[in-house]
């Protein structure tokens, strides 16, 4: 399941994505892990990030949730 992403916040090599629906991804190379919420996401990063539209324009296609964490959203959540 693809979800669209709403927000993106990044400083250096740190990036969390917030989702539709409420998630929030956090990356960095060579880790990425999912969160239920943006604000645990943000706790879990050691960086102050900071928005970034050229991160959301990065990801306007929607990212991509493992098979683990498919859920039942709302059609207008997810991405095309």
């Amino acid at each position: 399941m693809k979800l669209k992403v709403a927000n993106a916040f990044s400083k250096g090599e740190h990036q969390v994505l917030w989702l539709a629906g409420g998630y929030a991804v956090y990356l960095k190379p060579g880790y990425e892990e999912i969160f239920n919420t943006l604000d645990e996401a943000m706790k879990h990063c050691p960086e102050s990030l900071e928005r970034d539209q050229e991160l959301i324009e990065k990801w306007k296609g929607g990212y991509e949730l493992p098979a683990d964490e498919d859920h039942d959203c709302p059609a207008e959540f997810l991405a095309e």
